[in-house]
């Protein structure tokens, strides 16, 4: 009888013993598996990250591209540097640029230019210029939060510019070199429909 109580208490004892092994090696396997889960999806989530920022970067610089090119178009300047070389003929060549630009890229929502002094022209997908916003004041308002010669990236926005159209867009602005006086005479705007974006963000 000694020996069979013996027995089990060694048994009992061994059994506890590979029992709690068990569950210290569980436990250390479920702590190392979760953390290889969780650093492998910090990792995956990262380069998702990275590669739409890329993405991103691209249609900024292409945005700015347009931009610099509008920007640098003489018929643009001269609208811009002279209210007295304002003229329906000049308006309707620039509005045949900016259309042309919005051809070719269809994510393009619209192209502006926006002068001190409240003139403005614009190549939209429907829709005048909105009469009831006061130019000026707009001018003023980019031209606050934008360094010459460097594009400004607002967040996504209602762009109220267009007449009887209020799409959902992402702006870029770039305010023209001052001139001699140091005081910058005129902007373009560049509008990227928001769509765009939250498609890249949803294929991604």
């Amino acid at each position: 009888m000694k020996i069979r109580r013996i027995q089990d208490t060694l048994i009992r004892a061994f059994a506890l013993l590979i029992i709690f092994a068990m569950l210290l090696l569980g436990s250390l396997a479920y702590y190392y598996l979760h953390k290889i889960l969780i650093q492998n999806a910090e990792e995956t989530t990262m380069q998702l990250v990275s590669q739409l920022n890329r993405v991103i970067e691209n249609y900024i610089s292409y945005m700015d591209d347009i931009a610099l090119m509008a920007a640098n178009n003489e018929d643009v300047r001269r609208f811009i540097a002279s209210p007295g070389a304002d003229s329906p003929a000049l308006r309707a060549t620039i509005e045949k640029s900016f259309e042309s630009i919005r051809t070719v890229r269809r994510d393009i929502d619209s192209v502006f230019v926006i002068t001190r002094d409240g003139r403005a022209i614009a190549a939209t997908r429907g829709g005048g210029l909105n009469p009831t916003v006061d130019l000026k004041k707009r001018f003023a308002e980019l031209e606050a939060g934008v360094v010459p010669d460097r594009p400004s990236v607002s967040s996504a926005h209602v762009e109220n510019l267009v007449d009887y159209r209020y799409p959902w867009v992402i702006s870029l602005v770039r305010v023209l070199r001052p001139d001699a006086s140091g005081i910058s005479s005129g902007l373009i705007q560049v509008d990227l429909n928001y769509e765009i974006i939250a498609r890249l963000c949803m294929d991604i």
